[in-house]
């Protein structure tokens, strides 16, 4: 890391633009690179006379060698200086993209409220038309509240409650199955209790409406 020659915060050791304030931290020559080059050339053209006069004419190749030398030199450092300024360049803009970037906001999914329904209502709709009832509720979500006329678990494993719509022991119409992912919330009911259910209605079958992943509402 080193510190920007402008505003002096902290930027990569490599970057040859600050990405806070754009300042250029390249060297004069780094700046300047044509007119490093010229300068070079015409520095070497001025010392030529002299060099010679001073050496004679034995050495002049070896002058021509060590301008040649210089003039390499200088060429390559001027490149190196705009390879950096580009990747300077680029890593500034990397930087100012992500700091202006937010973090994408995730939309949160609203929770569908159940079908509050007596759950006489439920049986009579499916009893009077079961295709309208299916429409109706199959795939939905529905609350009710019924008694409870058994419990247990069926030939599948599925824990599940057997609700009628009052609580005569003596009732023979269509019920109501409600099944459970387990038997956690059960075992503390009892047969002729009360209880609210949520669950997600799917069918009518034998006299039977069913639901399922049913959950029990305190």
């Amino acid at each position: 890391m080193k510190k920007c020659k402008a505003c002096k915060k902290e930027i990569d050791s490599k970057a040859t633009r600050c990405s806070f304030c754009r300042a250029d931290q390249r060297n004069w020559f780094g700046r300047h690179k044509v007119i490093s080059i010229f300068l070079a050339v015409i520095f070497w053209y001025l010392s030529l006379p002299y060099l010679i006069w001073k050496s004679g004419m034995k050495t002049i190749f070896k002058v021509v060698l060590i301008g040649l030398v210089w003039i390499i030199a200088t060429t390559l450092f001027v490149n190196n200086s705009k390879q950096q300024g580009k990747a300077g360049a680029g890593q500034a803009s990397v930087s100012s993209n992500s700091s202006n970037q937010s973090a994408p906001t995730e939309t949160p999914v609203p929770t569908e409220a159940p079908i509050q329904v007596e759950a006489s209502t439920l049986i009579a709709d499916y009893d009077k038309n079961k295709l309208a009832a299916q429409e109706k509720y199959t795939g939905k979500k529905v609350q009710l509240t019924a008694f409870i006329s058994n419990i247990s678990q069926d030939f599948g494993g599925s824990y599940f409650l057997s609700l009628n719509p009052n609580g005569d022991q003596y009732y023979f119409g269509t019920s109501i199955k409600c099944t459970f992912p387990d038997k956690s919330g059960l075992t503390s009911l009892e047969k002729g209790q009360s209880v609210t259910v949520i669950g997600e209605a799917e069918d009518m079958s034998l006299g039977i409406v069913v639901l399922r992943k049913c959950e029990l509402v305190k």
